[in-house]
């Protein structure tokens, strides 16, 4: 898992939302959120600030966690 799927499940966690809840208050399936824990799907850089309001992160740590994965998965050489 990433620092990014880690963090979002982290803070789910911390609110004491399921996956279903996190789901219903993004208008989304519930499949994306268990794709974004797992580490499977990385969302858009824009959908991050949804995220960010809707689990109250002030701080932006789901930004960061967010920068380090994308930064990671581009390899040049």
């Amino acid at each position: 898992m990433g620092e990014f799927a880690n963090t979002l499940k982290t803070k789910r966690e911390s609110l004491g939302l399921s996956m279903d809840e996190l789901a219903k208050r993004l208008g989304i399936p519930t499949e994306i959120v268990e794709a974004m824990e797992s580490g499977k799907f990385i969302p858009p850089f824009y959908f991050v600030s949804v995220l960010m309001k809707t689990l109250e992160d002030k701080e932006g740590t789901l930004l960061e966690a967010h920068r380090t994965d994308a930064q990671n998965s581009f390899c040049f050489g």
